[in-house]
């Protein structure tokens, strides 16, 4: 916010500087900077929604995550004990 403010007064010292400023030139700046101002608002809630839907992501994806390792388990024990049933039928 303080950038714009700075660059909103920075014009106005450069038109200012020119010895030509009317009512129009400083309205003008003035509706320049609060378009900026907007902007630059809008921008930041775009990043704040972005970052949110970033963190859901990665909660989601760490709840796959878990659930992959889960079912990576029991698929190992059931195939440990399909092979230990495999071993006692072999053997009779």
């Amino acid at each position: 916010m303080k950038k714009f403010a700075m660059l909103g007064g920075a014009a106005l010292l450069a038109v200012g500087a020119s010895g030509c400023v009317t009512t129009g030139d400083l309205e003008e700046i003035r509706a320049m900077a609060e378009q900026a101002q907007q902007t630059a608002d809008a921008a930041d809630r775009k990043a704040v929604a972005a970052q949110s839907t970033a963190s859901e992501a990665n909660a989601r994806a760490a709840r796959a995550e878990g659930a992959a390792a889960a079912s990576q388990k029991c698929c190992a024990a059931n195939t440990e004990r399909m092979n230990r049933m495999f071993e006692k039928s072999m053997q009779k």
